[in-house]
């Protein structure tokens, strides 16, 4: 699995990761978020592999954050890091 290098496969942390990408799915927030992961889905890639894609480009975005590199979380650019996916 893709973020396997980074997180123990039982690891909190990636548990909590995956979590927040089926709220932000389930609640298709940012907008536009199912209909980029849909389309992955559909390119063949699988469910558990675009989660654990989304979560590094989600800790990405939480990392700028934590170190004041952004004052508030960029939906947008997170959404247009998403749909870069191939």
């Amino acid at each position: 699995m893709f973020l396997k290098k980074f997180f123990n496969k039982k690891s909190d942390r990636r548990d909590a990761m995956i979590e927040i990408i089926d709220n932000q799915l389930k609640d298709n927030d940012p907008e536009g978020i199912t209909r980029v992961f849909e389309d992955l889905i559909n390119r063949g890639y699988d469910e558990t592999v675009v989660k654990e894609m989304f979560s590094a480009v989600f800790e990405g975005e939480i990392y700028k954050l934590n170190n004041g590199r952004n004052k508030e979380f960029d939906r947008e650019f997170y959404l247009n890091a998403l749909k870069a996916i191939k």
